[in-house]
């Protein structure tokens, strides 16, 4: 049994979890409404964490020839791209290859420490206002 494979398994659980309880705390703070931010924060976290499933939703159109048309088609493909490298569930998943990735740790690192020092923004503009 690899104990680190396990471990490393639940650094990525406790990450995924802290990046959807900062968000939470994010739209808790700009609201005023205990329900308004449970109801928000649960359709914004299953959003984020589905993304890469909507993103093979999107289709890059197809036989479009004109230059306006291929330049669609790029922000489309790029937009997918985007869509799928940055969905926490794909993210995630690089925990299970039981590989120690220190970018893996950074970007679910990264994303608590934004959305904490927005929420720290909003309640000091709404303690001073």
């Amino acid at each position: 049994i690899n104990i680190l494979a396990y471990l490393y398994a639940l650094l990525g659980a406790m990450l995924l979890g802290g990046v959807l309880i900062s968000i939470g705390m994010f739209i808790s703070s700009l609201t005023e409404s205990s329900v308004i931010a449970g109801v928000l924060t649960l359709v914004i976290n299953i959003l984020t964490l589905y993304m890469s499933s909507f993103s093979q939703l999107i289709s890059v159109p197809e036989g479009s020839t004109g230059f306006i048309a291929k330049i669609w088609a790029w922000i489309v493909e790029t937009f997918v791209a985007f869509l799928d490298k940055t969905a926490f569930m794909t993210v995630f998943e690089k925990f299970g290859d039981n590989v120690f990735r220190i970018t893996d740790v950074v970007y679910f690192f990264s994303i608590i420490v934004a959305f904490v020092f927005l929420s720290i923004r909003s309640l000091e503009k709404r303690r001073w206002a």
